[in-house]
C-alpha cells in the first residue's frame, strides 16, 4: 500500500516531509495527528428531550459551545405557515417603503426638471416646497 502511495504522491509521510516536517517518527505522528484533527468529523445524535442532554451539556461544555446543533424534526404545519406569514410581511413592507421612495424620487426629479426649464427660458424657479 505505502508503494502506491508514493507513485500517486498521497504518502501521508511524505507530503508532511514535502511541507517541511523532519523525517522522525515523533514529526510524522505529529502531521498525522493534525492531518486527523484538521479532517475528522463527528455526528452525534442524542434526544433532545429530558434530563440527560442537560446532564451531557452540564459535564462537557463541548457540546453546547463548540458545536452546530441541526434539529431534524418535521415542523408543524402551524409552525411553517407562522413562518411564512412573517417573512411575507417583511417583504410586503420592504416593497411599500420601496415604492414610496421612487415616488417620491419621481416629485423631486420633476420639480428639478421644472426648475432647470425655467432656468434655460430665463424665468426664475419658483420654490415648489423641496
Amino acid at each position: 500500500m505505502e508503494h502506491a502511495w508514493r507513485h500517486a504522491g498521497a504518502c501521508p509521510g511524505a507530503q508532511a516531509v514535502a511541507r517541511g516536517a523532519a523525517a522522525t517518527p515523533e514529526s510524522l505522528w505529529a502531521a498525522y495527528a493534525a492531518r486527523c484533527r484538521d479532517n475528522l468529523h463527528v455526528v452525534l445524535a442524542m434526544s433532545p428531550v429530558g434530563e440527560p442532554l442537560r446532564a451531557r451539556c452540564r459535564n462537557f461544555a463541548g457540546l453546547a459551545t463548540s458545536t452546530v446543533i441541526d434539529w431534524f424534526q418535521p415542523w408543524p404545519e402551524q409552525a411553517l405557515r407562522s413562518v411564512a406569514t412573517a417573512q411575507l410581511q417583511a417583504r410586503r413592507a420592504g416593497i411599500r417603503r420601496a415604492a414610496l421612495c421612487t415616488v417620491q424620487l419621481e416629485e423631486r426629479s420633476m420639480r428639478c426638471a421644472q426648475c432647470a426649464c425655467a432656468a434655460v427660458r430665463g424665468c426664475a424657479c419658483r420654490d415648489t416646497g423641496s
